[in-house]
Parts: C-alpha cells; sequence; structure tokens
C-alpha cells in the first residue's frame, strides 16, 4: 500500500518552477502517453475523451489553487492530454508502453 501512496503523492505534485528542459519533456510525454492509453482503451467513444479532458482540467485547477501550481504548468499539461485523446492507433500500443512504466516503477518504489 505504500508504494500507491508515493506514487500518488508523485503525481499530485505540480512541477517544480526550475525544472530543466528534461525532466519537462519526459513529463509532457507521459501526460500525452497516458491520454493516448485512455483513448486507446475507449475508441469511439467521444464522451470518454471529454470527460477525461475535464477531470484533467479539475486536476490542474485544484493544483493551482490548493498546491501552488502554475498557469503555464497547467496549460502545458492540458495541451499535451488534448494532444494524447487525439490517438487513433492501435490500442495495444500505449497499453503496453503504460504497463512497461507502470512495472518500472513498481519495481524502482520497492527499492
Amino acid at each position: 500500500m505504500m508504494k500507491w501512496k508515493l506514487f500518488w503523492a508523485e503525481i499530485m505534485t505540480p512541477s517544480p518552477r526550475n525544472e530543466g528542459w528534461y525532466r519537462w519533456a519526459v513529463i509532457g510525454c507521459g501526460h500525452v502517453l497516458i491520454a493516448a492509453g485512455w483513448q486507446a482503451i475507449m475508441p469511439g467513444y467521444w464522451w470518454a475523451g471529454a470527460l477525461g479532458f475535464v477531470l484533467y482540467f479539475l486536476k490542474e485547477r485544484a493544483d493551482r489553487i490548493y498546491n501552488d501550481g502554475r498557469t503555464s504548468d497547467g496549460l502545458n499539461d492540458i495541451a499535451f492530454v488534448s494532444i494524447g485523446l487525439l490517438y487513433s492507433g492501435p490500442w495495444w500500443w500505449p497499453v503496453m508502453a503504460l504497463a512497461m512504466v507502470a512495472g518500472g516503477v513498481w519495481h524502482r518504489l520497492g527499492r
């Protein structure tokens, strides 16, 4: 259970103001991949993409209000999520990529 707490604490923390370009790019790619995975498991359901966007928007808004998140960080994240929601390729690709990342995170949190 401790692994999930660490995972969610990291996910819910806004990006620092002084993050470097590499971290910014990797986080952006993660947002695209997560949204593509969401879209891949709900293909053809326009409401799934809309729901994902609304939930993500609310999360970013809460970061801005409660966690000293920046508006520019939230807008970047929303733009990356929007690109991911346009994914229309095979369902298994983003799902397999996310499973691989999740396995790596699980392993690293176990150290």
